[in-house]
């Protein structure tokens, strides 16, 4: 009737993937401010590094950040690595889980989530602020035939270009229906065998994460070994034309 109230349910919003939806985090897309030239150079210093695209974040400096010294405080550093750990997360997972698994897995409400059992982390150099931080992660190891994988975060100053904080973490699957258990990747292929190819891929971008990473210090090394040879070249130069 006229006037009278629909009682339907509102429509359900469509559920956008992960990567959608933190994609305001992402340094890829183009930015026109006094930053683009070093961003541009450092995302493509970090892809070079073997870190996975999808992952890439960026997140600025806050005053609040800063301790009594200037720089990031340590417990920043762990909250800036858990939204990389979330971003890698929303690429890795949908081609197993879906979307509504993706979502189920990151907030921890399964039915499969994960757990870190341990988070090592490395202070390279201080941050201070006004400065942001872009960070991106590469899978590190898996354990094929038991339950353990990991992950390495490289968080960079975007100010300076250089690496300023490192974290390994360690992690296993919880599956919440069978009350919280740690599950090995062999019991999660049973269940679904979309998992094998999930470790197979997950095997794949360890070998090429770390192929990169040695490509990348290789020639580091070999650039830093060139400039001290010219450095060194202009100093007997200079000696020269003093004589």
């Amino acid at each position: 009737m006229p006037g009278t109230p629909s009682k339907r349910s509102p429509a359900q919003p469509a559920l956008v993937s992960r990567q959608q939806e933190t994609s305001m985090l992402s340094p890829l897309h183009a930015r026109d401010d006094s930053y683009a030239e070093r961003r541009a150079a450092l995302v493509n210093k970090m892809i070079a590094r073997g870190l996975i695209p999808e992952s890439l974040i960026e997140l600025p400096v806050l005053f609040g950040h800063i301790d009594l010294f200037g720089h990031v405080t340590g417990p920043k550093w762990f909250e800036f690595a858990h939204t990389c750990v979330d971003r890698l997360g929303s690429h890795i997972y949908p081609p197993v889980l879906g979307e509504a698994g993706v979502r189920g897995l990151l907030t921890g409400r399964g039915p499969i989530t994960v757990l870190p059992l341990s988070i090592n982390a490395r202070f390279r150099l201080p941050v201070g602020w006004p400065d942001a931080v872009l960070l991106g992660g590469r899978p590190a190891y898996i354990d094929p035939q038991g339950k353990t994988y990991g992950e390495t975060y490289e968080a960079f100053s975007l100010k300076t270009g250089e690496l300023a904080f490192i974290a390994d973490y360690h992690h296993v699957h919880i599956d919440l229906t069978q009350g919280g258990k740690a599950v090995s990747f062999p019991d999660l292929i049973k269940q679904e065998p979309k998992w094998d190819a999930w470790v197979r891929d997950w095997q794949q971008k360890v070998a090429s994460g770390k192929q990169k990473l040695k490509a990348f210090q290789e020639e580091e090394k070999k650039a830093t070994g060139q400039a001290a040879r010219n450095a060194e070249v202009e100093q007997l130069k200079h000696l020269g034309a003093k004589l």
